[in-house]
């Protein structure tokens, strides 16, 4: 759905991998995706979530999407969490990146105040818009 969004816009290349496509979500993911993402090095890396808990991090449902992220993580300077508040008051079921992995948050202004506080203890940057 990115892929649609930004396809107008001359100033972006969209490179699309490959992998098994699941529909609901619309992305790509499995084996070949992560082989894949070995080939490239970005600076900004900007990931959805599913949930949060205060000891793991940041928490995935989906443990081939969560393998994913994982790996585009890596290849990555900085990795920023794209959110809406209502993820930290849940736990998904597959870690996803602990808080030293993280650089930044952004979410809405709803985030709990003891949940912001544990995120900038940990050094990350939260952005409320």
């Amino acid at each position: 759905f990115i892929s649609e969004y930004i396809k107008d816009y001359n100033s972006c290349k969209v490179i699309l991998l490959g992998g098994e496509y699941q529909k609901k979500s619309q992305v790509t993911v499995g084996p070949l995706l992560k082989e894949m993402i070995k080939f490239f090095h970005v600076r900004l890396l900007f990931i959805g979530t599913d949930g949060f808990d205060e000891n793991l991090g940041f928490t995935g449902k989906d443990l081939m999407r969560t393998e994913v992220v994982q790996v585009m993580a890596n290849i990555a300077d900085e990795v920023t969490i794209l959110t809406d508040s209502s993820k930290f008051i849940q736990r998904g079921t597959v870690i996803q990146f602990p808080l030293s992995d993280v650089t930044r948050v952004i979410t809405d202004k709803n985030i709990p105040l003891e949940k912001e506080k544990k995120l900038l203890k940990e050094k990350i940057e939260v952005i409320k818009v």
